[in-house]
């Protein structure tokens, strides 16, 4: 990032593939719809350092053949890690972010690998719309462990200023 400012980023526009679309009778989702900087991280060793991100403007929903799916994993920096090992330092985001589910200033949801957030700070808004049991969080909304991959995630010196709200639709 070499300390550069990304202003007025947004998901508008953005149209979800349609391979990735599920939908049952009260949800349409979209499976791989996460939204950030970098929308998916699946690598190891690797770094995100020194960016700011000013007003940030993700409404979390991608309009497909006049549908309206909702995205899931989303956040400023990072929306979704499947693998790998990350650090996450001298961050920071402004702005809006809205989401059906794991909505987070810095990193949305993580799976499987080993991760740092350091120095961070989130100032914007954030809202997840799951009904009955959405994720949201100020640095990150949702770190996944299970009893078959190992988890490892280290917070240091990180701030939230933002609203975060888990609201139903």
């Amino acid at each position: 990032g070499q300390g550069y400012t990304i202003s007025n980023m947004s998901d508008a526009g953005y149209v979800a593939s349609k391979s990735g679309i599920y939908e049952n009778s009260t949800e349409q989702n979209v499976y791989g719809y996460a939204y950030g900087l970098f929308g998916v991280v699946n690598a190891e060793n690797v770094v995100i350092k020194n960016v700011k991100l000013a007003n940030v403007q993700i409404n979390g929903v991608s309009i497909v053949d006049g549908d309206a799916y909702r995205a899931d994993s989303v956040a400023g920096v990072v929306g979704y890690s499947g693998d790998g090992s990350i650090s996450i330092s001298n961050c920071e985001v402004s702005g809006s972010i809205k989401g059906y589910d794991a909505v987070g200033g810095i990193a949305g949801r993580l799976y499987h690998g080993d991760f740092v957030v350091k120095n961070c700070i989130n100032r914007a808004d954030l809202v997840a719309t799951r009904d009955g049991g959405a994720k949201s969080a100020g640095i990150l909304a949702y770190v996944s462990y299970d009893t078959e991959n190992t988890v490892s995630l280290t917070f240091s010196n990180c701030e939230n200023y933002g609203n975060v709200t888990a609201d139903p639709l």
